[in-house]
C-alpha cells in the first residue's frame, strides 16, 4: 500500500471522530484508541499479537471507560494493562483490578499498583502486598 502524505493523519481524525460521536467515547479516550489503531505496528510485536492488543484496547475502553474514569484512571494509566489482557474475555472491572476469563473458563485477576506521579503498574495473579 502506498501512503499518501497526510493519509494516516486523516485516518486518525476520522477514527477519533467516529469513536467519539458514534461510539460515545470522551475525546481523550477516542483519540488514544484512534492513535493506537492507526499507528504502525512496533517491530517488537508479531502482526497477530499487535492485532490482539488493538482489539483488547477497544474492548476494554468501549465496555468499561466509565468505570475506569470513575476510579481516576485515564488512557495513559491502562497502557500496561492492555498488554496483559491477551485476548481473554473481560469479565469485570473492579476497584483497582480487572477479572479476565481464561480460555478454559477459569478466571484470573489483574491488579493495579498505584505509583505517585507515574502510571500504575498492573500485575496478573495475586495482589502484591
Amino acid at each position: 500500500m502506498v501512503m499518501v502524505p497526510g493519509m494516516q493523519d486523516d485516518d486518525f481524525e476520522e477514527r477519533a471522530a467516529i469513536l467519539e460521536f458514534d461510539g460515545g467515547l470522551p475525546r481523550e479516550w477516542a483519540e488514544n484508541l484512534a492513535r493506537l489503531a492507526t499507528s504502525p505496528r512496533p517491530g517488537a510485536y508479531l502482526p497477530e499479537r499487535w492485532e490482539t492488543i488493538v482489539s483488547d484496547a477497544h474492548r476494554l475502553v468501549d465496555g468499561h471507560w466509565r468505570r475506569l474514569e470513575a476510579q481516576g484512571l485515564g488512557p495513559s494509566d491502562i497502557r500496561e494493562l492492555i498488554r496483559l489482557i491477551d485476548g481473554r474475555a473481560i469479565v469485570a472491572v473492579g476497584m483497582g483490578d480487572i477479572t479476565l476469563r481464561m480460555p478454559a473458563g477459569n478466571k484470573v485477576k489483574v491488579f493495579m499498583r498505584p505509583r505517585i506521579g507515574q502510571p500504575p503498574v498492573w500485575q496478573e495473579g495475586r495482589r502484591a502486598a
